[in-house]
């Protein structure tokens, strides 16, 4: 963790998501004591103190990762440790923009709002689509 701050109310962008059939599915929620990866199916315990993944040679798996945080804005760097043979390798996932990842709760109120297509819209427009606490 990089920086833990109060929630951000820059702006407030709608966003979909499609899923990839075939993936582990994680996700570390950053307002825990001590966040980590868990399954769907067993929030309690830790992926990857139970679990790691074996790959053959061009073998591929697919990571699905959420990362959810609502009390806080955070920022953060992904690290993965890959062992290959006799030697490990820590690999430094970059955010978007070649950075660190940035997450923020939910404001009272934003300075600018974004449809799904980063179309700036109004408040009032937001209202009328979604409940949201602003309004």
């Amino acid at each position: 963790m990089l920086a833990r701050k109060p929630v951000s109310d820059g702006a407030l962008a709608f966003l979909s998501t499609a899923g990839e059939a075939d993936t582990v599915e994680l996700a570390a929620d950053l307002d825990a004591a001590a966040p980590r990866f868990t399954t769907t199916k067993d929030r309690n315990a830790s992926y990857f103190r139970k679990k790691q993944i074996d790959l053959k040679r061009d073998e591929r798996v697919t990571l699905s990762l959420t990362v959810v945080g609502k009390k806080a804005y955070y920022e953060f760097d992904f690290l993965v440790t890959a062992l290959a043979e006799d030697r490990t390798e820590q690999i430094e996932i970059k955010g978007p923009d070649k950075g660190s990842f940035r997450l923020t709760g939910r404001a009272d109120a934003y300075r600018s709002y974004y449809d799904y297509g980063w179309r700036p819209i109004s408040h009032d427009q937001v209202c009328a689509r979604r409940k949201f606490e602003g309004c």
